[in-house]
């Protein structure tokens, strides 16, 4: 009984913590889906001698 309640209090705390952070979510994914900065080019072919 003790390790069902424990279940259902942490199936609880992970769907707030979802409906708190979906905005969130949804905005990083709208910014990622969009044309990357002008200047990012520069900055990922400063970075190519990482590769």
């Amino acid at each position: 009984m003790l390790a069902g309640t424990l279940v259902a209090v942490a199936a609880g705390g992970v769907l707030t913590c979802y409906f708190l952070m979906s905005d969130t979510l949804q905005m990083l994914f709208h910014l990622q889906a969009q044309a990357p900065p002008p200047y990012a080019q520069d900055l990922i072919s400063d970075l190519n001698w990482l590769d």
